[in-house]
């Protein structure tokens, strides 16, 4: 009577096709991790065709039965691994840890935006987002926004391939309204790593209202044509052409890095500390507003 033991052909064939598979994922570089979670369903396919395998035998040969625990063992770890790796593809773990090891840090440049503004545009409106910004001022009517930034490249993708990705315009009426997206999130347990330096050009011409989303914004001025204003900022530095005609704005300032020309007073609610000024150059045709800023700075340059 031959004796048939239950366990030693599916351990067998369990060995085969992880073989296998560990070779394909090497040759087509599949992911380790996916390829464990791909192949694992195959062990139950295995067992049942020997469990039928077994019981077509019986009723010919009559054979004994008898269990090979190593092989049962080892073919069930296997399953299990591969349930585990399966639980745990399914609630995206693996795609992180993925994105985490296999990521380098680069320097890009932002695709560059450019748009000729209507002459019926008489006022832009930009929400900066959660990165410092960069604005000048220029004497076309060209709207243009550049600059590089800093992040995690994953499989040689970009985070950022099109102007889409980073920034938002919408024109409504006389109105151009643009919105600087953030970056993308990285999962890193040792920090993100995330910075970009963008400068947006504005025509001279138009009225501008910002919203600093309390960053870091700095304003060059060659010329000024029009009325700006500035809200919500951490630090606000701007550089005036000295001869242009303009006057200069503040409430809720924590405070001016300089009061040379400034007529400042204290807010009026002593808890707060909050200053306000005024101060003019030229003939003061155009105005320049900061509201709630915690550092503000003019200089003047040729």
């Amino acid at each position: 009577m031959r004796t048939w033991r239950v366990g030693t052909i599916s351990m067998g064939l369990t060995l085969v096709f992880l073989g296998v598979f560990l070779v394909l994922s090497q040759l087509f570089n599949w992911k380790p991790a996916y390829a464990m979670t791909g192949w694992w369903p195959l062990i139950l396919i295995v067992l049942g065709v020997e469990v039928l395998l077994y019981l077509f035998l019986a009723k010919q040969e009559n054979p004994a039965v008898k269990y090979d625990v190593f092989s049962i063992l080892f073919v069930g770890f296997i399953g299990f691994v591969g349930i585990g790796f399966a639980t745990i593809q399914a609630t995206g773990i693996l795609d992180k840890v993925h994105d985490w090891t296999n990521h380098e840090i680069k320097t890009m440049d932002l695709p560059t935006y450019s748009e000729e503004i209507s002459k019926t545009i008489k006022r832009v409106v930009v929400h900066t987002g959660s990165e410092p910004l960069t604005i000048e001022t220029g004497t076309t009517g060209e709207f243009s926004v550049f600059g590089t930034y800093e992040a995690a490249v994953i499989d040689g993708k970009a985070p950022i391939e099109a102007t889409e990705d980073y920034l938002f315009t919408e024109t409504q009426g006389d109105t151009l309204y643009v919105t600087v997206k953030s970056l993308p999130e990285t999962l890193n347990p040792f920090g993100h790593y995330r910075e970009r330096n963008t400068t947006m050009i504005i025509p001279d011409h138009v009225e501008v209202d910002i919203d600093a989303d309390y960053q870091r914004l700095s304003i060059h001025s060659r010329t000024l044509k029009n009325n700006w204003t500035i809200e919500n900022a951490s630090e606000v530095n701007v550089q005036l052409a000295k001869d242009v005609d303009v006057k200069l704005e503040a409430e809720r300032i924590d405070h001016f890095n300089e009061n040379d020309g400034w007529k400042v007073h204290e807010s009026i609610d002593e808890d707060e500390h909050e200053y306000s000024g005024t101060r003019q150059l030229g003939k003061g045709t155009h105005s320049m507003r900061v509201v709630n800023a915690s550092n503000l700075s003019v200089h003047t340059k040729e």
